[in-house]
C-alpha cells in the first residue's frame, strides 16, 4: 500500500534536516579571539574548535567575573523574517537582547555548579584565585513562529524552522590576563515533532545559550578527561 502523501512529504523534509543538524557547519571567525590559529577539535569538549594552554589547572580557581557578552560583531539572519520586523526597533536591539541572555545563561551555570561551587563576581578583581569568562556573540537565527504554526497545516514544513546561534568564548586569569582557554561553537535546534520553544522568537535559541552554560562549568569541573557530549539531535518534545 502507498504511504499517504503528507506522510511521504514529512519523511522527505525531515530526512536532510536532521542530517544538517548533524552536521552544523561552524561560524567564520569573528576577529574576537587572537588565539584562532591554536585552536582545533578536541572530542572531550563539546565545541567545534578549542584552545587549552598547556599545564593549566582549574582547580585553584574558585571565583569568575564574566563581562558583559560583545554583540558588536553579531550577524542576524534574517531571511523570511518580515514578521520579526513589525516587533522591534532594529536587530541591534535583539542582539543586545541575546547577548544579555547568554551572559546569564553562563552565570546560571556556574551558580548551578554542584558538588564544586563557584562564586560569580559582580565586578573585577585581580585575584589569583578569579577567572575572567568573555563571551562573545557571532550569529543568531531567530525562531519563525508562523513557519513553525504552518506545519499544522502542512506536515513535515515546520522542519525549515532551524535556529542557530553561534559564540566565541576566551578565559583568562584574573591577576595576569593570561589566555587560559578559548573556544567556538556553532549549535542548532535538535528536531523534534512537538517543538513548542519554536513559536517564540528566541526561546529556542536561549535553550541551546543554557546548553552552553551547564557545558562550560562541566568541563571546568570534570576531573578527568572523560568527554562531554553534545545531547542527541532528537527529542520528542521541546518546549
Amino acid at each position: 500500500m502507498k504511504s499517504p502523501l503528507p506522510v511521504r512529504l514529512c519523511l522527505l523534509l525531515t530526512g536532510p534536516c536532521l542530517f544538517s543538524l548533524s552536521c552544523t557547519s561552524p561560524a567564520p571567525p569573528s576577529g574576537f579571539l587572537t588565539e584562532t590559529a591554536l585552536m582545533k577539535k578536541d572530542p572531550s569538549v563539546p565545541f567545534q574548535s578549542f584552545y587549552l594552554r598547556p599545564g593549566t589547572d582549574f582547580s585553584k580557581y574558585w571565583q569568575v567575573y564574566l563581562p558583559p557578552t560583545r554583540t558588536d560583531k553579531v550577524k542576524v539572519n534574517q531571511r523570511f523574517l518580515g514578521e520579526r520586523r513589525a516587533f522591534i526597533k532594529s536587530w541591534q536591539d535583539d542582539a543586545d537582547r541575546s547577548g544579555k541572555d547568554l551572559r546569564d545563561s553562563f552565570v546560571a551555570g556556574f551558580q548551578a555548579s554542584r558538588p564544586r561551587e563557584w562564586k560569580v563576581l559582580e565586578s573585577p578583581a585581580r585575584t589569583r584565585e578569579t577567572l575572567v569568562l568573555e563571551t562573545n556573540l557571532v550569529e543568531i537565527s531567530p525562531s519563525r513562529p508562523l513557519v513553525q504554526a504552518a506545519g499544522f497545516l502542512v506536515p513535515g514544513v515546520s522542519v525549515i524552522n532551524r535556529v542557530t546561534v553561534a559564540m566565541e568564548a576566551r578565559l583568562s586569569e584574573a591577576r595576569t590576563g593570561k589566555t587560559l582557554a578559548a573556544w567556538a561553537d556553532r549549535e542548532a535546534t535538535p528536531f523534534s515533532p512537538v517543538d513548542l520553544a519554536k513559536f517564540r522568537f528566541y526561546r529556542s535559541q536561549r535553550n541551546l545559550m543554557r546548553q552552553w552554560g551547564r557545558q562550560t562549568v562541566q568541563w571546568l569541573n570534570r576531573l578527568d578527561d572523560r568527554p562531554i557530549r553534545d545531547p542527541l539531535p532528537f527529542r520528542p518534545i521541546t518546549w
